[in-house]
């Protein structure tokens, strides 16, 4: 039996591939590596190597076929939303992924429409810690308009590269959301490990859309996870203010924000954050975010 296609369907930029069943793939003889066929009995296209094997869909985000890497989401096109990723321990969990500046994955958000995460010094916990003490499953809801931290699941997820946006500052009602801003700061650095405190010079970008919100000068290290870098640090101490859950600015090279907090330290915080910016001192703001890749 003679091998049908591929065949070009025209105008439509199909492409047709023989159609057998199982018994008639398996009859076929005098095939060359590289063949493919539709196996009509189970629905899928087959490849010839020197035995017939299935060509499986790659990764699309789905429980089925999670994704391993934020590189691989790119790859697929996907956007913004909910998807599976699979971390180097083999267990994989949904989360917020968002396919903008090279695609990241969501693993704190603190946002002053919800009380999830409580405030003050009553984070002086390490359930706040971006792996929740090594907890399994998140806390909150996996959306930067939500309270959420992403759980132990991410001790085994490399990365090399964190981002904090923190928008609607200076205001707590709701009137601001992810995809409607307000005024908002992008810093972003590259790092590897939550205990590896990145100095601003040369390694921290500060972009922000408002003439008011560069960076203040005394926020000079950077920290990934705000909670563990003051509990690692002496254990806690930094005031209700200070006290960040993500991503961290400080004054001291330790990343400890009771050594001067100026990403993360909001004005009266209630359950949310803030940052200073150079024509601000320390406001509260609607949503604070921290994304890793």
């Amino acid at each position: 039996m003679a091998l049908q296609g591929p065949v070009h369907a025209g105008s439509q930029n199909e492409i047709i591939f023989g159609s057998y069943t199982e018994a008639q793939r398996n009859a076929l003889s005098g095939v060359s590596a590289g063949t493919v066929i539709y196996n009509t009995t189970d629905s899928q296209l087959n490849y010839y190597d020197g035995a017939w094997k299935i060509i499986a869909p790659g990764p699309n985000g789905s429980s089925g076929a999670p994704f391993e890497t934020v590189a691989q989401a790119q790859s697929a096109g996907v956007t913004e939303g909910l998807y599976y990723f699979k971390n180097g321990n083999g267990t994989s969990q949904q989360l917020y992924y968002d396919n903008s500046d090279g695609g990241w994955i969501l693993v704190a958000s603190n946002n002053a429409s919800s009380s999830t995460i409580p405030g003050g010094q009553t984070r002086h916990n390490l359930a706040y810690t971006l792996h929740r003490n090594g907890t399994n499953g998140h806390l909150g809801t996996p959306s930067p308009n939500n309270d959420y931290i992403i759980g132990n699941w991410y001790s085994n997820f490399a990365f090399n590269r964190c981002r904090m946006i923190g928008f609607g500052i200076n205001s707590t009602n709701g009137t601001y959301t992810w995809t409607s801003r307000g005024n908002y700061i992008d810093v972003q650095w590259n790092t590897t490990s939550r205990n590896t405190i990145t100095s601003y010079s040369g390694n921290v970008t500060w972009n922000t859309n408002y003439s008011n919100g560069n960076r203040p000068n005394n926020a000079n290290y950077f920290s990934i996870d705000g909670i563990w870098s003051d509990y690692n640090n002496g254990g806690f101490n930094a005031n209700p203010n200070q006290t960040t859950v993500g991503a961290v600015g400080t004054a001291g090279s330790s990343g400890d924000p009771s050594s001067g907090c100026y990403m993360g330290h909001g004005n009266a915080e209630g359950s949310f954050e803030g940052w200073y910016g150079s024509g601000h001192g320390q406001q509260d703001s609607q949503g604070y975010t921290t994304w890793l890749r």
